[in-house]
């Protein structure tokens, strides 16, 4: 039975690399390796985080013509261990608040580090 959700989620997510910035999932990996907590591993904390600030934008309209923006993040080669990362994501994601996402957004609009 949690299959289907599983694929619900990813759908989603495929979705939401089309609004983000291109190089999101960088940023988050680089925040929650040194600003997160330790609760979870940092390539969780930073897929909860940027699924936390994909989630939030509102204002961008996807660009039809433009690729996907990167989603590193590994899920598993199971439905078991997906379902077990998916879990620990959720986890990870109550632990961010929306302030988080839009702080990394700020940060991402802001242009190269």
């Amino acid at each position: 039975m949690s299959r289907p959700y599983s694929m619900d989620i990813r759908d989603v997510i495929d979705e939401l690399r089309r609004y983000v910035f291109h190089d999101l999932a960088e940023r988050a990996i680089a925040r929650a390796g040194t600003e997160l907590r330790r609760e979870h591993a940092t390539d969780v904390q930073a897929e909860a985080l940027w699924l936390r600030a994909a989630l939030t934008v509102t204002d961008r309209s996807p660009d039809r013509n433009a690729s996907s923006a990167a989603y590193p993040f590994d899920p598993g080669n199971s439905p078991r261990e997906e379902i077990a990362h998916l879990r620990a994501v959720a986890s990870a994601y109550r632990l961010t608040s929306p302030t988080d996402g839009r702080k990394l957004l700020a940060d991402a609009a802001a242009g190269p580090r």
